[in-house]
């Protein structure tokens, strides 16, 4: 029986890649989109809505067949490299929970495909108030392309991702239509698209009804606050700081489990350099984001610090449409850049109106700005 099963994972790796080659091909077959036709608006069918959506691509395959092959790999080293029971054990738990999940995907992808060949989505009708290119420091492939529509922004705080062509041939005002299913999205610009019939549009206002998307609210922090030493440093180092640290030490332990797993079974030790890389940059970067806060923290502590009080001159003068949910600019009479801060707690500013600045050492930006409507500085505290 043993024989049999060590037979079926050395054919598996094989039996994955064919399977997967052949979704991949039938549904590239389905989902063929038709010619575009010169000088014509192309119809705007289930089919083509799918090219766009469907999850399954030949990337996504990919990732998917290493996942499921090294998944196989930890059941196959796990019987045939050890004899101890428990790490047998914990081999094949990880493994299966590996190619379980590959499945998984793989089969939720072709419902999705599915529901949207038989019409399961909704359109939006609306115009681009903004985009925004995020340049990566490697590639130019790799740089992120965003689009910001007026209504849908405005009601639910959300950006769509656009590509390259699409991105620079786009301009601000264009009418889009924003096609939504419970899991995907996709853009397509009037210009170039017509409508196969007027069926799935809906109003902006009741697009949290047919999604998981959530309508957004504005949050308004009314608290009077003291300024004290220990409040710039809790505000400093937030949630979302901490969140930040965690997850990368995580990450890192994770890898490091995961390494204590190879050597038990005996993986190769090319698969000791790679995770050993991932390893080192997750570690340094955590390092590094760790030893930056440290250091901000001292300076407070031991009053390296500055508080200077300026005057409002002007409100959102430099705020782009994509922050106008969150964020509030200023400029200031005396610090002569532009300052940004939360939205919420500005919520009252007008021009005219004061706030503090904090600066830490001799950085010459602050590292945090407070409302002086609704803010009042402790006895110990003194600006400069």
């Amino acid at each position: 029986m043993d024989k049999y099963i060590i037979l079926f994972l050395e054919c598996f790796p094989f039996l994955l890649f064919l399977g997967s080659f052949m979704i991949c091909f039938i549904t590239k077959m389905i989902i063929k989109p038709p010619i575009k036709p010169k000088n014509k608006k192309q119809i705007l069918t289930n089919k083509l809505i799918a090219t766009n959506f469907n999850k399954i691509n030949w990337l996504s395959i990919f990732v998917c067949l290493i996942f499921g092959i090294v998944g196989n790999i930890v059941i196959y080293c796990g019987l045939t490299k050890t004899t101890i029971l428990g790490n047998q054990i914990m081999a094949i738990v990880i493994g299966l929970g590996m190619i379980i999940t590959t499945l998984f995907l793989m089969i939720k992808s072709l419902i999705d495909l599915n529901q949207t060949l038989k019409g399961k989505f909704v359109i939006v009708i609306d115009h681009l108030a903004d985009k925004e290119m995020i340049v990566s420091k490697t590639e130019e492939t790799h740089n992120r392309y965003y689009f910001y529509f007026q209504d849908y922004f405005k009601m639910y705080n959300q950006s769509m991702i656009s590509n390259h062509s699409l991105y620079n041939k786009s301009k601000i005002g264009d009418k889009f239509y924003l096609v939504f299913s419970k899991h995907d999205e996709a853009i397509f610009r009037a210009d170039e698209y017509e409508l196969e019939n007027n069926d799935n549009v809906i109003k902006i206002e009741n697009l949290d009804r047919y999604t998981n998307i959530t309508k957004y609210k504005e949050e308004i922090n009314d608290e009077r606050i003291i300024i004290s030493k220990q409040r710039i440093i809790n505000d400093y180092f937030n949630k979302d700081q901490k969140k930040g640290l965690i997850f990368d030490y995580l990450i890192a332990l994770f890898f490091f489990a995961f390494v204590f797993l190879l050597a038990l079974l005996k993986a190769p030790i090319f698969v000791y350099i790679l995770i050993g890389i991932v390893i080192i940059f997750f570690l340094v970067m955590s390092v590094i984001s760790t030893k930056q806060i440290y250091d901000t923290i001292s300076n407070i502590k031991n009053d390296n610090y500055t508080i200077r009080k300026d005057n409002i001159v002007s409100i959102n003068d430099e705020n782009n449409f994509k922050d106008a949910n969150v964020l509030i600019s200023f400029k200031l009479k005396n610090y002569k850049k532009i300052v940004y801060a939360e939205k919420k707690d500005f919520y009252n500013t007008e021009v005219n109106d004061d706030i503090y600045l904090i600066f830490v050492n001799k950085d010459k930006d602050p590292i945090k700005v407070y409302n002086a409507k609704n803010s009042t500085l402790d006895d110990n505290l003194k600006i400069k």
